[in-house]
């Protein structure tokens, strides 16, 4: 994320096979040549928001590491090929109907879970035939909550919600 750095590191050889490697490397996600890990990973980030001029310049304006927009695109493609790996796989599992019901039976259920509904009238414009449209919005959520409800009335509630997710229509 520095830029360039200078380092010396040891190097290993094997007696029998003659392949060499750098073990500190590895820890450090370092590749011959190549941005580390972590910083292609963010480069990517960026590069997938904007087209890659612009997300060079934004880049360097944000960490002063200067990259080209080759690389924004080099890097953006590498993660993009990674995605696309992960959801075919995650698509194959799909269509395999036991493993996807043994998954939702090994899936640790929460103790309880609570769901809130509301709904609105939402102005969306205004038609030829009517004056105004008027559509109802409906809002729901699903979420488990934390903490403990007061144990005397002069008490503070101190229930949380998280894990939320919302829907709508």
């Amino acid at each position: 994320m520095f830029g360039r750095i200078r380092y010396k590191r040891a190097y290993y050889g094997c007696a029998s096979c003659h392949q060499g490697h750098y073990p500190l490397d590895n820890r450090l996600g370092l590749r011959p040549n190549a941005m580390s890990a972590e910083l292609e990973r963010l480069v990517a980030r960026v590069g997938v928001q904007m087209p890659f001029a612009q997300a060079s310049d934004l880049f360097e304006e944000l960490t002063l590491v200067s990259l080209s927009d080759q690389s924004i695109g080099k890097a953006t493609q590498v993660y993009g090929q990674v995605v696309e790996q992960i959801e075919g796989e995650l698509y194959q599992q799909t269509l395999d109907s036991q493993a996807m019901v043994d998954r939702d039976r090994q899936a640790i259920r929460p103790l309880r879970m609570y769901g809130s509904l509301d709904g609105g009238r939402v102005h969306i414009g205004a038609t030829e035939d009517q004056e105004h449209m008027w559509k109802e919005l409906k809002v729901g959520a699903w979420f488990r909550a934390r903490g403990q409800p007061p144990k005397t009335p002069q008490d503070d509630w101190t229930i949380q919600a998280y894990d939320i997710s919302y829907y709508n229509t």
